[in-house]
């Protein structure tokens, strides 16, 4: 799995950068997915001029809880991470011995459930434009097809579909 930026362009002080990733994978147990969040967390870069966005579609239990908590893990975050399908939001501060990767800027993980969302204006409430605007936030978020009115184009998608009751098919 490589993570290239295939192009950058300058938007008055914006500069846009887009990415090009691409995997596809089946995985049967946690384990699994914890070595595809390895792989993809290796690649990611952050981003210098707001956080990185990565945006997880599938069905209910199809393992992007699961993949949110293995990426959790790899940053050493030590708290029980669960979807805050109810709170909708949680933010778990970056341990600082986890920042000597490429992710060096980060300080806040950010995980966002919007299955419960009508619409990208309840996200707004959320502080979102601050979030977003932060380059210190790795924000991942489930159901980001609730939100897509309010939702950046530099966002990773990742999606993610259930086989059966252990595979998962995981798309980058």
């Amino acid at each position: 799995m490589r993570l290239k930026i295939i192009a950058g362009l300058e938007f008055g002080n914006r500069k846009s950068i887009w990415y090009y990733l691409f995997m596809d994978v089946v995985t049967k147990t946690i384990e699994e997915t914890k070595k595809v969040a390895e792989k993809f967390l290796a690649e990611l870069l952050s981003r210098k001029d707001e956080a990185t966005l990565v945006a997880l579609s599938g069905d209910l239990g199809s393992g992007k809880t699961t993949f949110v908590q293995q990426c959790a893990k790899i940053f050493g975050i030590e708290s029980k991470v669960t979807s805050p399908t109810f709170v909708i939001m949680k933010k778990y501060p970056i341990p600082e011995f986890s920042k000597r990767s490429n992710l060096n800027a980060l300080r806040f993980f950010v995980h966002i459930d919007a299955y419960r969302l009508k619409s990208g204006e309840e996200l707004l409430k959320l502080n979102w434009q601050e979030l977003i605007s932060d380059p210190q936030n790795l924000i991942f978020i489930e159901w980001p097809e609730n939100v897509m009115s309010v939702m950046t184009q530099n966002a990773l998608q990742i999606s993610f579909k259930s086989l059966d009751e252990t595979k998962r098919r995981i798309v980058l």
